[in-house]
């Protein structure tokens, strides 16, 4: 015979009025009876012999059974917001800001917010069995009934690597540590319950961050290299039960001992500090250096992780540029105009710095937004950025509303637009559009001036006069018929034949705000006619040109130098940022999609068909509609193909496409895949391949236009490869097919592999800032020009610039003054402003002259886990 207790119970569980009521009041013992019969023939009977029945008793000893803890993370779903187990009808969720992205448990860097965890539920099953047989103890129940039952006393420890900790109670608890990030302490197990039913946890306390002894106010775990944080709670049953005495403790879900929590300390952006002397003594026309200028900004190395200030600005292709760096801005101005009487020079040793400004010149820098770009098409953004509006002999609906350019002869002749009903036929169309009466006003004032026109579907092009338009209804009633009957939900627009209209720009341009060069060999002997050395500003000049530094067709870069001194060179700045990265109306001008790269760039000395209808992207206004759910993406090696060639075969990465046999530039991009969207046809119609402006239904109706051309295309969506006619020849983009770039993010170390179509761009970006050698060294002191009388053009009165925070405090230690403006030749604090400059009110003869350095770090929003959030 085998015999095998119940689970959890033994000789003193089964004595226990509380664990075992019924076994106490019945049978609080083990027994096995059992009874032996022996069965015999006798006289041809059947007789059962008797034994005595057999009563056996058992002990059961006592085996320790481990304390449990329940895991608060067990059954959190990302963006839950409610105590888990997440996914029942009362749990909350939110989709986006640090509660989605930073994890079940976080809190802000250096704040003393407490973060209440619940859900932690001690238990042990047999903490309480020796409670009634304690030999110390022979009277427990005699002299306390209630409490004798339950004597069992679990140990608890919680620490954590940075923060403070603190319990809900501490009713009955016995401690035996009790520091800032450690707790242990031992109690009844309905005691270590209610001391943890809500544990709370701080970055540090509210005196230490108050009284500026906190040790961590700097700490934070979302930047590369940062240290992780935890809480690790160690619960154990002490070994009070259990024959052995050998103490047991609580496991986590993966049978490890004790529970990690971990927690999300959120990095917040500490502000920059710059330190000066109170004031500097110097001499005429000697350089003095500015010792005791320094800065510091102890977050601005931090390589930030968060996926919320990924999402908000770090993944932005035209943001990287400002990862790390800190933007210094030293001027100077002067006593009673705050014009800067002196100049400031860099020493020798600032190196590694992005000139931003040198004087009146900001320098902007465009770039194609990935590799391979071609910003030379787009130059046209460049020169004039902002925003082209419909003039006064417009449709009366469009005067002053955006169109596209000045090449855009449809949009300000454009009454209306919108989608065919039901029950239309080829002479009476039955539309939706908006503001349907002042359609009905425009077509009374202009009779049969204005037709309907088909934008896709099969009669794509076609069109008719319109000869009444009943508002009422919205039937347009057409003079004479089209060639057939058009698609319900087909696009149309009423557009005016006789175009008096036009689309004029409205913003700024860059000649209208750009530092001058001579035209042609300059006169030695004369006067510069265009003055361009900092500190002077320049002016116009019919003998001037804008100054640019133009390698669109080799880098894909242009260098503007932009005179700040001009009242719109800050409004042109703005627009041509919100040209490239912002939004609304400005989007249309870039033709932004998803991916970013509208065109391979020729190589160097090609020349590009007049027209070449390619693009490697989606066309987008928003990262929404690039996201996943609606623009799906290709997978490597499967269905991801280099778009320079669809018929190369699935590539794993960009470099796998470099040696397609192409005419274009080696930087290829791997993932477009050949077709647009299923909707996409249907909505815009196809076109010819090689003349967009032409409706087609097969490839056949486009060789006229150019022979192996293929139709499908539609207007800002891409062509891929090959670009080679059949047979052989030479290569033409416009024989490429429609495809979609469709590529996914790919990284080796901090290498991209592979550009994701992840966020809406423009084909170019542009910044504020320069690396170009000639920029810095117009700002560096050098002794032996100083020595040799070479300091004309050299120095400003004011610099700006930016840096990894090492160069830009090495730079900024560095700073020289001297007095050699020829703004203010031989000054010296004698120097006394002209009388028409004088301030009536705080100008006084005897008072000394001086120049004024203000010195400004702006850390540019680096190591914030959040929202991007600048700090000066």
């Amino acid at each position: 015979m085998t015999f095998s207790p119940i689970h959890l119970s033994n000789s003193l569980r089964v004595r226990h009025n509380q664990l075992s009521p019924l076994s106490t009041k019945v049978q609080p013992w083990f027994a096995v009876e059992y009874r032996l019969s022996d069965t015999r023939e006798v006289n041809a009977q059947s007789v059962d012999q008797q034994f005595p029945d057999f009563l056996q008793l058992i002990e059961v000893i006592s085996e320790n059974d481990s304390p449990l803890l329940t895991d608060p993370q067990q059954g959190f779903i990302k963006g839950c917001t409610t105590q888990t187990p997440c996914g029942t009808q009362f749990s909350t969720f939110v989709s986006d800001g640090p509660d989605f992205h930073f994890g079940q448990f976080w809190r802000w860097e250096a704040l003393s917010d407490a973060l209440a965890i619940r859900g932690l539920k001690p238990s042990d099953p047999d903490a309480d069995e020796q409670c009634l047989f304690s030999s110390s103890k022979p009277c427990t129940f005699l002299l306390d009934p209630v409490n004798a039952f339950q004597c069992g006393r679990l140990d608890l420890k919680a620490r954590t690597l940075i923060g403070a900790i603190s319990l809900n109670t501490r009713d009955d608890v016995s401690f035996y540590e009790q520091e800032r990030s450690s707790l242990g302490f031992t109690a009844q197990v309905r005691y270590v319950s209610a001391a943890i039913q809500t544990l709370f946890y701080r970055v540090d306390t509210a005196d230490m961050i108050a009284t500026g002894q906190s040790q961590v106010l700097d700490i934070n775990t979302q930047h590369v290299g940062g240290p992780q944080e935890y809480i690790f709670i160690r619960l154990s049953d002490q070994g009070l039960t259990g024959a052995d005495g050998v103490a047991q403790e609580s496991r986590d879900s993966s049978g490890a001992k004790g529970l990690r929590i971990d927690v999300t300390i959120a990095a917040v952006n500490d502000s920059p500090t710059v330190e000066a002397p109170p004031d500097f003594s110097a001499a005429e026309d000697v350089p003095l250096d500015l010792d005791g200028l320094d800065m510091d900004d102890v977050d601005a190395d931090e390589e930030i992780t968060s996926e919320l200030a990924k999402v908000d600005w770090l993944e932005i292709r035209s943001n990287q540029i400002f990862f790390n760096q800190i933007r210094v801005t030293a001027e100077l101005k002067g006593f009673g105009n705050e014009k800067g009487r002196g100049l400031l020079f860099l020493n020798s040793d600032a190196r590694d710095l992005s000139i931003v400004s040198n004087g009146c010149t900001i320098f902007v820098t465009v770039e194609p937004s990935l590799p391979g770009g071609d910003s030379c098409s787009a130059s046209a953004a460049i020169f004039r950025p902002g925003r082209f509006q419909c003039d006064p002999g417009s449709v009366a609906s469009k005067v002053g509303h955006s169109c596209a350019g000045d090449w855009d002869d449809v949009t300000c002749d454009t009454a209306a637009e919108g989608l065919l009903r039901l029950h239309s036929s080829n002479v009476s169309l039955f539309v939706s559009v908006e503001g349907s009466h002042l359609l009905d006003e425009q077509l009374k004032q202009q009779p049969g001036v204005y037709r309907a026109e088909i934008l896709n579907g099969s009669l794509l092009g076609d069109s008719a006069r319109i000869r009444f338009f009943n508002v009422t209804t919205g039937e347009v009633v057409l003079s004479e018929g089209l060639k057939g009957v058009p698609e319900a939900g087909s696009r149309w627009r009423a557009r005016r034949m006789s175009q008096g209209g036009a689309c004029k720009y409205a913003g700024t341009r860059y000649q209208d705000v750009c530092n001058f060069v001579e035209i042609g060999p300059i006169d030695t002997q004369a006067p510069s006619t265009c003055l361009q050395a900092a500190p002077h500003c320049d002016f116009d000049s019919d003998a001037c040109t804008c100054e640019i530094k133009n390698t669109c067709d080799v880098d894909g870069t242009y260098l503007l130098r932009v005179n700040i001194s001009k009242p719109a060179a800050r409004r042109y700045i703005e627009e041509l940022l919100a040209n490239t990265v912002g939004d609304g109306e400005m989007n249309s001008k870039m033709n932004k999609t998803c991916g970013g790269l509208p065109l391979r760039r020729m190589k160097s000395g090609e020349v590009p068909p007049s027209q070449l209808a390619t693009s490697s992207g989606k066309p987008c206004s928003s990262a929404q509609d690039c996201s996943a759910s609606r623009f799906s993406k290709c997978t490597p090696g499967v269905d991801c193909f280099c778009c320079g060639n669809l018929t190369a075969g699935p590539c794993w990465s960009n470099a796998e496409c470099e040696g397609i046999d192409s005419n274009m530039d080696s930087v290829q991009l791997c993932g477009c895949t050949q077709g647009l969207e299923p909707t996409v046809e249907a909505r815009e119609g196809r076109r010819c391949c090689a003349d967009l402006s032409e409706a087609c239904s097969e490839d056949a109706e486009c060789q006229s236009i150019l022979e192996h051309s293929f139709c499908g295309c539609v207007p800002g969506y891409p062509l891929c490869g090959p670009f080679f006619p059949a047979g052989g020849g030479t290569e033409n983009p416009l024989l490429g097919r429609p495809c979609l770039f469709r590529g996914v993010k790919m990284h080796v170390t901090s290498a991209a592999l592979m550009y994701a179509s992840d966020f809406c761009e423009s084909p170019i970006w542009q910044y504020e800032g320069t690396r170009n050698t000639q920029a810095l060294q117009q700002l560096v002191f050098l002794e032996n020009d100083f020595s040799g009388g070479l300091m004309a053009e050299k120095g400003s009165t004011r610099l700006e610039f930016y840096a990894t925070r090492a160069f830009s405090i090495l730079a900024l230690r560095g700073l020289k003054y001297l007095t050699y403006n020829p703004s203010y030749p031989f000054y010296n604090r004698l120097y006394r402003l002209p009388a028409a400059e004088r301030d009536p009110i705080s100008f006084k003869i005897d008072a000394n002259d001086y120049d004024v350095l203000y010195v400004t770090a702006d850390d540019m929003g680096n190591s914030g886990g959040g929202l991007r959030d600048r700090k000066v």
